[in-house]
């Protein structure tokens, strides 16, 4: 249960990572707008 947990937080990481990337990308195309 534990590797699976610990295979579960990773994949939330690069998620939740990604999606802060891209919400850091787009930021400063919405303040333009």
């Amino acid at each position: 249960m534990n590797g699976r947990s610990d295979q579960e937080k990773a994949c939330l990481l690069e998620a939740v990572a990604s999606t802060m990337l891209e919400l850091q990308l787009f930021r400063p195309n919405v303040l333009h707008l």
